[in-house]
């Protein structure tokens, strides 16, 4: 049978133009990375004019307003309980404000200088995406000693020396609740509070956040202690063991809020 090609060749091109397309660009999750079977809490983050003095110790009456964010995951995903470290999130329209604190029986930081591998020992991060249609993400990490690695990445995979060329404008303080660097006895923890210019997360092309924006956050935790093998990872969202405190696909919500609701009365 004699087959008429008129109108066959643009049948074919009807059909197969979907996957001649281009593809648009994504970020490929981590290899062998799994679906996450658990969702990471939503981190409310409520506007305030209160004052807050960057010490180190979360005990301005405006934390009281910020609820607490435990950091319930493991560094492959799994629920722990207690859990060990939280946080709490504040914003005034032009910083962010967050605090965390960390019980911790041997509090240990010798590192120094800006954006040194802070995670080879006790470390505290927060993990900041601003916009879902881009590939750019910040890293922050704090050390015991109030050491500050601070980068932010195109893309998941770039190059840490041109992540870490860029130095944010944060302020941060540290307490420590123990004798930081002696393993002999056994301390209580740590809390920082840090604030940070929203101006500075500007590369994805985004603004300051208003109020109801919704953009990602973790904050993770590398606990060391000299009587482990290994340290204990942990963090607000269910990350995979592939991809890490990397994994931005399951972090939590930043809900930017206005003021926090009035209290109850009895």
């Amino acid at each position: 049978m004699r087959v008429n090609t008129r109108f066959l060749i643009p049948l074919l091109v009807v059909l197969l133009g979907v996957s001649c397309s281009p593809a648009p660009e994504v970020d490929p999750a981590p290899e062998g990375a799994a679906p996450a079977t658990a969702e990471a809490d939503p981190i409310p983050c409520y506007l305030t004019s209160d004052p807050i003095e960057i010490d180190g110790r979360p005990d301005e009456p405006a934390w009281q307003q910020a609820p607490e964010i435990p950091l319930r995951f493991d560094g492959v995903g799994n629920p722990v309980s207690p859990a060990r470290a939280s946080a709490r999130f504040l914003w005034d329209g032009e910083e962010l404000f967050v605090a965390m604190t960390a019980k911790d029986r041997d509090v240990g930081s010798t590192l120094k200088g800006r954006d040194a591998r802070l995670w080879e020992e006790d470390v505290l991060e927060l993990f900041i995406k601003p916009l879902e249609s881009s590939l750019l993400y910040y890293e922050f990490e704090f050390s015991a000693s109030n050491q500050i690695f601070d980068a932010y990445f195109v893309k998941r995979g770039a190059p840490l020396d041109e992540a870490t060329a860029w130095d944010s404008q944060l302020r941060v303080a540290v307490s420590v609740d123990g004798t930081l660097n002696y393993p002999e006895d056994d301390d209580r923890g740590w809390s920082l509070e840090l604030a940070l210019p929203l101006a500075d997360l500007h590369h994805a092309g985004n603004s300051i956040p208003k109020q109801g924006e919704v953009w990602k956050a973790a904050v993770c935790r590398y606990d060391y202690d000299a009587r482990w093998e290994q340290p204990l990872n942990t963090a607000t969202a269910p990350v995979t063991e592939s991809g890490g405190f990397h994994s931005y696909e399951v972090y939590g919500p930043l809900l930017f809020k206005g003021p926090p609701p009035a209290p109850s009365q009895p």
